[in-house]
């Protein structure tokens, strides 16, 4: 955890960071911990831990604080009672004040998956709108959901009822990811298919489009745990390996395992890392319209570089025809060398062909190179684009080298 944690602070990554779940969640298996989960104690130890990693170990880039993850399921501490987890973030809250965290670190809530408790729990309460800092929730979705371009309007309307009922606060996904193929141990084997990627990058652009402030994709490695690992002993049981969460943009113990292949970057990774560094902290989303075409979609952000801006643009064809696309920005004037980067499917086979290969000649992973550099792209002027089926392409001067940008 520190690691990451270094990693994060030494790039300046702001961090949400919180407890999976309360302790009394081990007098289910016998365990030594009773004690009621909004109860002072639980608010002390949770304050301890909060403390300890932002003020003692001084990683100020810990904004938010989430406590107990998905509350509305049966899974979790709170096992769904909304009463029991509103008095539990508001003892958290005490807590926080107590040892001086807030406003520096932001209790995030409700971390809800697969209701509308953000809706129908959080905003209606008057407890709770004083004491969340941000509005976060989870979303899986089916690919026919977001093919249609449904995730970006529900999106929007829990963006303006925030807007309305608590101005001011922001809105993070706090996970995201598809449920096409998931198993009954949770595993997304098509983490290592082509269409994956095309899917998650849709999700984002939607998010994008919709004004969500930042959005974290479900998950980063396979290693992280497995399906069960809170329900027994601290030891690791001999089908863990079997029972691996399946959901990451690698897994780093594949070759402990035998299978050392499974190490290497999977597809998704790319169109999740391109984003990521093409829309970074800070940006500015523009507002763009509509392509008119189902499944077509755009997004675009201004990112702020001292005396003239980047700019970034994510085009998503989630469907199985090519379009011609022109981008013009009107109100912000870009003229920037931009590189091109395809994401696609040219034969069909759910593989990524938009670059011949991603491994070097000692098998180590490498970075997809862009496609093109397109030289003093006047923005205002537009640009024509023809975008193949089932693709993704990113166009942004974050990382190409400039000859004179201008901005109006």
């Amino acid at each position: 955890m520190y690691r990451l944690l270094d990693y994060c602070k030494k790039r300046d990554v702001k961090v949400l960071f919180g407890q999976w779940g309360a302790a009394n969640t081990a007098i289910r298996t016998g365990g030594r911990w009773d004690f009621p989960v909004d109860g002072p104690l639980h608010a002390e130890i949770v304050g301890q831990l909060a403390e300890h990693v932002v003020r003692t170990r001084a990683y100020s880039n810990i904004h938010w604080f989430n406590l107990i993850n998905e509350p509305n399921g049966s899974w979790s501490s709170i096992q769904g009672d909304s009463k029991l987890w509103t008095d539990t973030i508001a003892r958290l809250h005490a807590e926080f004040e107590k040892r001086q965290l807030v406003p520096q670190v932001k209790i995030v809530g409700p971390d809800n998956s697969g209701n509308e408790w953000l809706e129908n729990v959080a905003l209606p309460s008057d407890t709770l709108r004083r004491v969340l800092g941000v509005y976060e929730e989870h979303i899986y979705l089916r690919q026919n959901i977001v093919q249609s371009g449904k995730l970006e309007a529900r999106i929007r309307r829990t963006i303006q009822a925030i807007a309305q009922q608590d101005p001011g606060k922001a809105y993070l996904l706090g996970e995201y990811g598809m449920l096409d193929g998931k198993n009954h141990i949770d595993q997304q084997k098509n983490v290592y298919e082509f269409w994956y990627g095309l899917a998650m990058a849709d999700i984002a652009c939607q998010l994008l489009r919709a004004g969500a402030n930042g959005f974290i994709a479900w998950d980063l490695d396979d290693a992280m745990h497995y399906a069960g690992d809170g329900d027994g002993p601290l030891s690791h049981p001999q089908d863990a390996w079997e029972r691996r969460k399946i959901w990451g943009l690698w897994n780093i113990l594949g070759s402990e395992h035998g299978d050392p292949e499974d190490e290497h970057l999977r597809p998704w990774f790319f169109t999740q890392a391109l984003i990521s560094r093409s829309f970074p902290a800070g940006s500015r989303i523009l507002s763009v319209s509509d392509s008119g075409q189902p499944g077509l979609r755009v997004a675009a952000a201004l990112i702020p570089t001292g005396t003239a801006p980047d700019i970034s643009f994510l085009i998503v064809n989630h469907s199985p025809q090519p379009h011609d696309v022109k981008l013009t920005t009107s109100g912000a004037a870009v003229t920037a060398n931009l590189e091109l980067y395809e994401y696609r499917d040219a034969d069909g086979d759910n593989r990524v062909d938009a670059w011949s290969t991603v491994v070097d000649a000692q098998g180590r992973d490498l970075f997809p190179q862009p496609s093109a550099v397109l030289e003093q792209v006047a923005t205002d002027e537009g640009i024509v684009l023809n975008v193949p089926a089932s693709a993704v392409i990113i166009l942004s001067s974050v990382h190409c080298p400039q000859t004179g940008p201008t901005l109006d």
